[in-house]
């Protein structure tokens, strides 16, 4: 699974370098002032939570664009959100990769195409 914030949550399940479906969610005032590293991580909260009956029962690899992610298990400090998240991923059995920009194509330009749609709707 892939995930992307760019004015809009967008997740990305794919298998075997297919896609299987695709997520969104418009983050709402209050979620669009987050930090890059929180609305990467609420989005990949809520595309885990959209698709839990497929992620559940297996292990997988989530891809994130934001670097820092790799960091989430070794938080010196967490905020009361971070906790509630971090205690929601100790159900499933993933992996973290890093994906940049370039990389993650499919899920980069989703996140473009639907946030665009939002902003200028076709008449």
């Amino acid at each position: 699974m892939a995930c992307d914030a760019l004015g809009i949550g967008i997740g990305v399940l794919s298998q075997e370098g297919h896609l299987v479906a695709c997520f969104s969610k418009k983050l709402n005032d209050v979620k669009q002032q987050y930090f890059t590293y929180d609305t990467e991580f609420y989005v990949a909260i809520q595309a885990l939570r959209h698709w839990q009956h497929y992620l559940l029962l297996q292990e997988f690899v989530l891809y994130f664009v934001h670097e820092a992610m790799r960091s989430i298990y070794s938080q010196k400090k967490l905020n009361a959100r971070h906790g509630r998240w971090i205690e929601f991923l100790q159900d499933y059995t993933f992996t973290l990769h890093h994906k940049t920009g370039v990389e993650n194509k499919v899920v980069d330009a989703l996140s473009r195409r639907v946030c665009l749609d939002q902003k200028y709707p076709q008449r």
